[in-house]
């Protein structure tokens, strides 16, 4: 009969091994190739170009005079939301994309806010919905060389 203390040091030494097999096996898919790279800034560019337009719809098909309407005291406006949405596609998409935000975004924790507050007309919420988009398709250019550097294709 097998003591209870070899028992545990038998389903601790199999653990272990299998923690240092699945470890190998994590490691190596962590690595993809440029390839699948682009395939996948692709799917994702293109995800986010359908978003874009669905946002766009919604803000285009709201009355102009309904942009100040909010549901309850304290929160979001219409132009708010759609403010909030741009603001951080502005700020976030060319991240997600290895690039940098616009030079003149400023801190975030100062200009996020202010955009959704300064922009509250219909014509001003479109317009920076439509600047919005163009931050990640312009960033699309620029492509990760490791170590955080990047370079323009």
């Amino acid at each position: 009969m097998i003591s209870h203390h070899r028992r545990w040091l038998g389903f601790g030494l199999v653990a272990m091994a299998a923690l240092v097999v699945a470890t190998r096996e994590v490691a190596a898919q962590e690595v993809i190739d440029a390839k699948a790279a682009a395939y996948l800034r692709d799917r994702y560019l293109a995800d986010m170009d359908t978003v874009h337009v669905k946002i766009m719809a919604l803000a285009n098909a709201i009355p102009a005079d309904k942009y100040a309407w909010r549901p309850a005291q304290g929160v979001r406006s219409v132009s708010e939301v759609l403010m909030h949405v741009a603001s951080e596609w502005l700020f976030y998409g060319p991240q997600s994309v290895g690039a940098k935000p616009p030079a003149d975004f400023g801190a975030p924790q100062q200009t996020l806010p202010k955009l959704e507050k300064d922009f509250t007309t219909k014509p001003q919420v479109l317009e920076h919905d439509r600047r919005s988009a163009r931050t990640p398709r312009a960033a699309d250019r620029v492509r990760p060389l490791g170590g955080g550097a990047t370079a323009l294709e």
